[in-house]
């Protein structure tokens, strides 16, 4: 069996175009905002009606100089996603004061009160708190958009199970339906299963159901990245092997002992119960989309919060039932079909109770 435990990133040729050519298309719009961020300052020098001189000069020098001590100063006391543009604003700052110098020395007078300089330095720290004004809303609103994307994800995934329990085979009893088309045959996903009913038939077609989920015919497929089993938040990495992992499972027991006090029930109508998780987004589980495997409640925590910090910056280290790339949550489906989004700090005796489908209060994780 493969190391199950180990992500790394995807192959470029696998990602799209623009992931191909990300780079060049970054370099054209950073010249672009470039050209821009800089031109109010060259016409700040054509227009200006104040002469330039030493003062000018030094007050630009000694900020060029300060610059860098700023610049380490806020990567070391701001959140990571921040660092990208504190750089590029540092670049700016740079190559700005040094073009103003570059003016300033050309032509000027030798007294003066740095009118010029004042304006330049003044101008820069307008445009630098206009930025960091708005730094904050550029990633919550991506999230925001991404979060709402895998809720829809999960719950289309959940109405094809619940739709096909009425006109198909039932795939969505617990434990999940991995096994075999045919007696003694090889067991099979139930997310392979599930591909015709989210409009994937010609994906489903390319599986050998004769061969086991990890054989060479099989693992082709394996490698295939099938968005509706990825979260958009979650980074575009795969197994040691190449294989894709799947946000997305259902609760299992690997212990079928029937004195295990975890084991599910398997009634019926338990597990279609509004209390009851259906499917849960656990990224910690590393379970490769096509592989015959959910989320395993005797080898998994019963929580949605890793206790370590680093497990919560990269979910898929995390050892608890329930892991997402969502900041404080986790998107679940309740057995009528219902999607709610989990927080991390949920009350144990209240997830264990959506566990195995005890009445619990929507009070309770509001």
């Amino acid at each position: 069996m493969m190391n199950q435990d180990v992500r790394i990133p995807a192959p470029e040729w696998q990602n799209s175009f623009l992931d191909q050519n990300r780079f060049y298309l970054d370099i054209g719009l950073h010249i672009v905002l470039l050209a821009l961020a800089i031109s109010p300052f060259v016409v700040l020098y054509v227009k200006r009606k104040s002469p330039v001189g030493w003062v000018d000069l030094g007050l630009l020098i000694a900020a060029l100089l300060a610059l860098p001590f700023g610049v380490m100063s806020a990567l070391s006391s701001l959140p990571n996603y921040t660092h990208p543009f504190i750089r590029g604003y540092g670049g700016l700052c740079a190559l700005i004061l040094l073009i103003s110098i570059i003016m300033v020395a050309w032509r000027f007078k030798k007294l003066t009160w740095g009118s010029y300089a004042a304006r330049v330095l003044g101008t820069l720290l307008a445009l630098g708190l206009l930025i960091f004004l708005f730094l904050p809303a550029v990633p919550s609103a991506r999230e925001a958009a991404r979060r709402m994307s895998c809720g829809n994800q999960i719950r289309q995934i959940a109405f094809a199970l619940l739709t096909t329990r009425e006109n198909g085979p039932d795939l969505s009893r617990s434990p999940p339906d991995n096994s075999p088309e045919e007696e003694g045959g090889p067991e099979i996903s139930w997310r392979v299963k599930l591909l015709p009913h989210l409009e994937m038939s010609k994906l489903r077609d390319e599986y050998d159901a004769d061969q086991p989920w990890d054989s060479d015919a099989n693992w082709q497929l394996a490698a295939r990245r099938v968005q509706a089993y990825s979260c958009p938040s979650e980074p575009n990495l795969t197994s040691s092997k190449g294989g894709r992992f799947t946000s997305y499972a259902m609760l299992d027991n690997s212990n079928r002992d029937e004195d295990n006090p975890k084991r599910l029930t398997y009634d019926k109508k338990v597990s279609r119960s509004p209390h009851r998780i259906l499917l849960i987004e656990s990224c910690g589980a590393n379970i490769i989309w096509t592989e015959p495997r959910d989320v395993d409640l005797d080898s998994l925590e019963w929580s949605l919060q890793a206790k370590d910090s680093a497990a919560r910056r990269e979910p898929w280290r995390s050892r608890t039932i329930g892991s997402s790339y969502h900041a404080g949550g986790t998107h679940a489906v309740f057995g009528d079909g219902a999607t709610r989004y989990l927080p991390g700090a949920i009350d144990r005796k209240v997830l264990n109770s959506m566990i195995r489908g005890e009445p619990w209060s929507s009070e309770s994780v509001e």
